[in-house]
């Protein structure tokens, strides 16, 4: 005889684990890829009446969840699960997942049904990505990928999220570039001459360690000149239509105290931005520190600062490194010299003084070297 055929209807058995304790399990179909069946499987409590009459609704959810969900392709998943979320999400969330979406995940998946994704067709991505991505740039198509087909999970459009048992990537410590004080200096010295207001910005980003989104996102009024601070409340980010500007939370805000020499540079700086304001009627406070020149209640582009400031490195004649860099700059300096965790932590603008001790724990030799002449001193003889 040959082998029995699995029903292609959906099934279901239903066994007693304890009293008033029921196990319910319903067959849903083939994976299109591994041939491997599925089983969606449920405890409920109560009666055996009403364990049966759940039992039938779970095949009836498994009869009508794969005619549509399993065979729908993943193209459409995408589509339809950034639209419930796009209400919810922060600008830069959203941002970034349509990227990825849009780069990695639809290319990949695009026309395949979301029943035929299987781990295995995961692990060939992400093996595949991994040649040529940095591995948090994986991990995070990973975390996108993961979080879709969680939706769809939840949907009822598949019984099981196929990402949960992909390849996991391993992150060790970055490797920071890290400028020297005398190549941010020789950038500032040419930035005077010929762009004094970035000169200003990348000042800011030199001695705050603020980001680039958080400098774009200041306006005048958070400039307090008289006690020399600055209150970093919101940020401007890159998204499909365009900069956002997105409040931080209350509880978020960050507050960093200028020098002296950074104080009068954005003085002078609010000096050359005066005449713009006054000029289009409005009130110089509730302008950006770094407005466009064609409309002064607009921040500068983002996308734009960063490419000026590779023309920066070019014309002073040093080698190029990220805008970002400038924030490994401000930690990396600071912690070598001996300033206190939780005060660089605070600086930067991190939640927890355990971020910064592990994004920067490999830059505090000074502070290991007090550590092993203590140790020395505590022992010693004679």
């Amino acid at each position: 005889m040959g082998k029995r055929k699995r029903p292609v209807t959906p099934s279901g058995s239903m066994r007693q684990r304890s009293p008033g304790s029921w196990e319910l399990r319903v067959y849903a179909g083939v994976d299109a890829r591994s041939g491997k069946v599925r089983y969606q499987t449920r405890t409920v409590l109560g009666s055996r009446a009403g364990a049966s009459r759940a039992l039938k609704e779970m095949v009836q959810s498994v009869k009508a969840g794969p005619a549509f969900g399993a065979q729908a392709s993943f193209g459409l998943l995408a589509q339809t699960w950034l639209a419930s979320r796009e209400s919810t999400w922060s600008a830069s969330t959203l941002t970034e997942t349509r990227s990825i979406l849009s780069r990695h995940l639809v290319p990949a998946f695009g026309d395949t049904p979301v029943g035929a994704i299987t781990t295995e067709r995961i692990d060939e991505l992400l093996s595949g990505l991994a040649k040529r991505l940095a591995a948090g740039s994986v991990i995070r198509v990973r975390g996108v990928l993961h979080a879709a087909m969680a939706q769809a999970v939840r949907w009822d459009w598949i019984w099981s999220n196929p990402v949960t048992n992909a390849t996991r990537q391993v992150t060790g410590p970055k490797d920071h570039v890290v400028p020297a004080p005398a190549t941010v200096a020789r950038v500032l010295a040419s930035l005077r001459r010929t762009d004094p207001a970035l000169m200003v910005f990348v000042r800011l980003a030199a001695t705050t360690g603020a980001r680039r989104g958080e400098l774009l996102g200041l306006r005048w009024s958070d400039v307090d000149f008289v006690n020399g601070r600055l209150a970093l409340v919101r940020s401007v980010l890159d998204a499909a239509g365009g900069p956002v500007v997105q409040e931080r939370k209350t509880k978020n805000a960050n507050s960093v105290d200028l020098d002296a020499d950074t104080l009068e540079q954005l003085a002078e700086h609010r000096r050359r931005c005066l005449p713009l304001a006054l000029a289009d009627g409005v009130g110089v406070g509730e302008c950006p520190v770094f407005a466009r020149p064609d409309d002064v209640r607009e921040p500068w582009r983002p996308n734009a600062v960063t490419k000026r400031f590779a023309v920066a490195l070019e014309d002073a004649g040093v080698e190029h490194f990220r805008l970002h860099d400038l924030r490994h700059f401000v930690a990396t300096q600071l912690l070598g010299t001996g300033v206190g965790l939780a005060v660089v932590s605070a600086r930067l603008g991190h939640a927890r003084t355990s971020t910064t001790l592990n994004v920067y724990a490999g830059t505090m030799p000074a502070w290991d070297r007090a550590a092993a002449e203590a140790m020395s001193t505590l022992i010693k003889t004679g």
